[in-house]
């Protein structure tokens, strides 16, 4: 079942105590079950705190708070002096969590212990190299949390993080996310980290190549940060590097050098920066360095500050001050003291404006205090950092005028002790009592069940409201019933059952060839078995062995079908490999099945298809050869091939015809070595074949792997370099593999041929794929110049859809096909995104 949004689940919530107050005449006793809360009815005003001082006369503080927030889900860290000989280097970061809070908590725990685990950080050492040190441990990190949370049962949570390192000579800025550091120097911003947010321009050039969409300016429509540590299911894609993927967990990291005129940073997370600007919170915390010293109590009445501004998230905060920070001085405090007497008799005048009607409410108060032009208030926090001045002239007030024990003796009748109690303190609010919460329950209470039935007019008009509100639901419930019959009965294509053969991904190899795991210098079939792992990498299905059997006499001879070669293995090592594979088709035997036709499109290179004295296909009679074989109808189901060793070069066009084998109808077939371009390699004056590289690709149980002659060019092809080529072969292969497995309809989806266009520069073939309302169009360009869709192709076509795989690899995400263009020897799965669109 999909999750509901927050503001779905909030919205829910908020209906339902609206029907309980005006039908029942009170609030639901229990809670829905299953409906997570994201806001509280009352913030929680708890917060913890701390603070301390560090080498060179550095002090700092910490707040953070709940508020209005479900969970806490906030961490953070403060390490005033680094182990060893960083002794007097200080390291502080603020983690902000989402969906959770254990990815923010274990990189409280965790992360500098990985920045540090290097050595690369050092003292005096060249700061490029620590940059370097603290991108690599975020990518370590949260490598290693994302093995924790699939071994583990961790959250599906994330966090951002933005962290500050103090050495002697320099401040190293460290963000991930939508959290924010601020250097002030001199009085006045001197450096901020930027916002790592879905609708800038890099980000959302990044989330569109990794195939999301940036939708209400989130990731996806879902997540609001598009750097962060953890979020896990938008780091699914195994071929791209972290740094590519949707959410990517490498910082923005800087340097900056310290200054005499520094005086304070601050580390906040957007529950604070979604409330107040940089320079706004630089000039409050400048004018309250001036009237108090405890930095704790900065730290408080900023996060409360925000919270009486309007902020709903988590807050947390972190304040390190330079000696060169403001200081107490008694102007200042003068002018404090003077602010809260023009205050406290501002609320006196309301009062006295009020005498002839009774009490203002605290609410009446505030509106009429904000809308006055009121000199000397902080700035940058402005009414709302003195609201607790305000509250507490307020109840003053009205105890003074004996309101106060006339409303106590009210409320106690009425059972409210917690209002009566909130309202017996004529002290200055402090931060352990619940503002919010006491001053809400005097504001609204909804009307009783007799007191409603009063004021419904009698109960002829509650009868008529009743009978309309039951027709209401009936005809609701009937057009759910037949949007409900209308769904069942209309008649949906149904998938054609295929066989395993026709799914799967055929894959033959030579077995003396493969893999050697006893260092005679032979595949075995001990090889095979071991090579699974990589196979089912590949998303193979069906293993086609050979040559395999002994030979009953010479060279030339009929296989003997009772007995192995022994010199790839024996009758046990056969078993073992059955009894590891799923399914296991032997090429020295005939294939029973007469539906299966294998075809292969690497033969247009040797076929009579043109005079042998034209030589040479050209790029064009490419195309047109490609265009005939598929135009000539299958007998039966198909089994596309690349052609294997036999074929030996095709030059710029293997990943074209990779693209073909897996998108046209029919069952892709494989030699191995295919899926890195082993036999491109192949000289087609030697009729040895080639044994698979595998480089130093660690197999479990295999020590090392034959790599071919040493010095060879063929050594430069392997598994192991194929991997970690950033958009080699082997990754063009497992994409397409992995497409047409998650794809009913290159399956076997209808397969519509697209008229070529004989005026353009470049020979381009496109086909159709579709099932239902899922439409793949698959582009081709054979030649040597860039080409664009044709007129007689996108009038027909939708105007948008997004890039699947691309046989380069460097193009994924949405596309406008009227803008499309295709590279010289380029090849495209695009997924059309019109619904409405069909193609017979």
């Amino acid at each position: 079942m999909p999750q509901m949004t927050s503001f779905m689940r909030l919205l829910a919530r908020e209906t339902e105590k609206m029907v309980s107050f005006f039908f029942k005449g009170g609030p639901e006793a229990e809670e829905e079950e299953g409906l997570d809360r994201v806001y509280l009815d009352r913030p929680v005003l708890d917060k913890e705190t701390g603070g301390g001082g560090a080498h060179g006369g550095l002090r700092y503080a910490l707040a953070s708070m709940q508020g209005w927030r479900a969970q806490m889900e906030d961490a953070h860290s403060c390490v005033a002096e680094l182990p060893g000989e960083l002794s007097d280097w200080c390291f502080f970061a603020v983690y902000d969590g989402h969906a959770g809070s254990k990815v923010a908590q274990y990189c409280s725990h965790h992360l500098l212990e990985h920045i540090l685990k290097s050595g690369r950080v050092k003292q005096g050492g060249d700061p490029e190299t620590v940059k370097n040190s603290i991108r690599d441990a975020f990518l370590t990190i949260d490598s290693y949390m994302h093995r924790l949370t699939k071994y583990r049962g961790w959250d599906n949570s994330g966090s951002t993080a933005v962290a500050i390192i103090l050495s002697p000579e320099h401040i190293y800025f460290i963000n991930c996310g939508d959290s924010r550091a601020v250097l002030c120097r001199d009085g006045e911003v001197c450096f901020y980290t930027e916002d790592h947010k879905p609708f800038n321009p890099g980000e959302r050039e990044r989330i569109q190549n990794a195939g999301g969409t940036v939708t209400l300016q989130r990731v996806n429509g879902s997540l609001a940060v598009s750097r962060a540590l953890g979020d896990f299911d938008f780091k699914e894609v195994e071929w791209r590097p972290p740094t590519e993927q949707l959410v990517s967990p490498e910082p923005e990291v800087y340097e900056v050098a310290r200054s005499p005129g520094d005086e304070f940073l601050v580390l906040a997370c957007d529950g604070v920066w979604d409330i107040i600007s940089n320079e706004g919170l630089c000039a409050f915390i400048r004018n309250r360095l001036q009237v108090c010293s405890d930095l704790k109590d900065v730290c408080t009445q900023i996060i409360d500050t925000c919270l009486y501004k309007g902020s709903h998230d988590n807050m947390s905060i972190i304040l390190i001050c330079f000696p060169g920070a403001p200081k107490v001085s008694q102007e200042a405090l003068q002018r404090e003291a003077e602010l809260e007497e023009v205050l406290q008799s501002r609320v006196a005048e309301i009062f006295e404006e009020w005498q002839e009607e009774g009490v203002p409410d605290l609410i009446h108060v505030m509106k009429n205090l904000q809308s006055e032009i009121i000199p000397g208030l902080p700035p940058g926090g402005g009414l709302a950092s003195k609201r607790d001045t305000v509250i507490s002239a307020y109840y003053k007030l009205r105890a003074e005028k004996s309101v106060l024990g006339e409303s106590m003796e009210k409320m106690v009748l009425k059972g409210d002790q917690e209002a009566a109690a909130a309202l017996s303190v004529s002290r200055r609010y402090c931060e352990r009592e619940p503002l919010l919460g006491s001053v809400s329950a005097l504001l609204w209470a909804p009307l009783g069940q007799e007191e409603l039935r009063s004021q419904a007019g009698g109960p002829r008009w509650r009868a008529l409201r009743c009978s309309l509100l039951t027709l209401f639901w009936l005809a609701c419930l009937a057009m759910l019933g037949t949007a409900t019959t209308i769904i069942v009965q209309t008649p949906r294509p149904v998938p054609p059952r295929l066989h395993w053969w026709q799914k799967d991904l055929f894959y033959q190899i030579e077995p003396s060839l493969f893999l050697d795991t006893n260092q005679d210098g032979i595949g075995d079939i001990n090889g095979i078995r071991a090579g699974l792992p990589y196979l089912q990498s590949l998303r193979v299905g069906a293993l086609i062995l050979g040559p395999f059997f002994s030979s009953l006499g010479g060279s030339g001879s009929p296989p003997n079908l009772t007995r192995i070669n022994q010199t790839v293995g024996s009758i046990e090592d056969f078993e073992a490999l059955i009894a590891h594979s799923n399914s296991l088709v032997n090429a020295d035997s005939q294939w029973q099945d007469a539906d299966i036709v294998k075809r292969s499109l690497a033969d247009l290179f040797t076929r009579p298809l043109l005079p042998p004295s034209r030589g040479n296909l050209s790029a064009q009679e490419v195309a047109d050869a490609v265009e005939q074989a598929l135009l000539t109808p299958p007998e039966a189901w198909p089994s596309w091939t690349l052609g294997g060793p036999k074929v030996g070069h095709l030059g710029e066009l293997p990943r074209l015809f990779s693209v073909l084998t897996f998108t046209l109808p029919g069952t892709p077939f494989l030699y191995y070595g295919d899926e890195i371009g082993l036999h491109e390699q192949q000289n087609n004056s030697v009729t040895e074949l080639l044994p698979m590289r595998w480089g130093s690709y660690q197999i479990p149980g295999i020590a090392r792997h034959p790599t071919g002659s040493p010095g060879g060019a063929e050594t430069q092809i392997s598994v192991e370099a194929e991997l970690k080529e950033k958009r080699s072969v082997l990754k063009l292969f497992k994409s397409l593999s992995q497409a047409r497995a998650l794809e009913v309809a290159l399956q076997c989806g209808n397969f519509t041929l697209l008229p070529s266009s004989t005026t353009a520069p470049s020979p381009v073939l496109a086909f159709l794929r579709s099932w239902e309302c899922v439409h793949f169009l698959i582009l081709l360009n054979f030649g040597h110049q860039e080409a664009a869709l044709t007129d007689h192709w996108t009038p027909g076509l939708p105007t948008q859809g997004a890039i699947v795989v691309s046989s380069r690899l460097d193009r994924q995400g949405a596309v406008a096909l009227d803008t499309l263009r295709l590279q010289p020897r380029e090849a495209l799965v695009v997924k059309l995104f019109d619904t409405n669109y069909n193609r017979s």
